[in-house]
């Protein structure tokens, strides 16, 4: 008798064992996700206050040179110019092309805009004008 209680004790205290392991384990788990989704998430913010201010120095090259065919916030201005604001996303290799080499009745900007400039032209068109 007092052997099947010791085995008892024994086996309660192997179950108590494991299952604090476990649950530490668990935590331990999931307090690395949310640090994760905390870095993730404080990536993300610094990303877009980047992406904001390089927008903020596109919309200032926009102004000196684009906004008097495309308009004010690229809201054309009912001339034949493409409205900037529907510019598919996916397409900057295309964009980056038309605005260097011009295209149709768009002259080449490449001559007087480094490509630095029309990359930052760039960003300001993703905001499609609203910054």
């Amino acid at each position: 008798m007092k052997h099947k209680y010791i085995a008892d004790i024994l086996l309660l205290s192997f179950i108590s064992f494991v299952f604090t392991a476990n649950a530490s384990e668990n935590k331990s788990v999931k307090d690395e996700n949310v640090s994760a989704k905390i870095i993730e998430s404080d990536a993300s913010i610094a990303e877009n206050s980047v992406a904001i201010e390089f927008a903020k120095k596109g919309k200032k090259i926009y102004d000196s040179y684009c906004i008097r065919c495309h308009g004010p916030k690229m809201i054309n201005p009912g001339t034949v110019t493409y409205d900037l604001r529907r510019f598919p996303e996916d397409q900057k290799t295309r964009f980056m092309n038309s605005v260097a080499k011009g295209i149709k009745q768009m002259p080449p900007w490449g001559n007087k805009l480094s490509m630095e400039e029309i990359d930052l032209i760039w960003q300001y068109v993703l905001t499609d004008g609203k910054i």
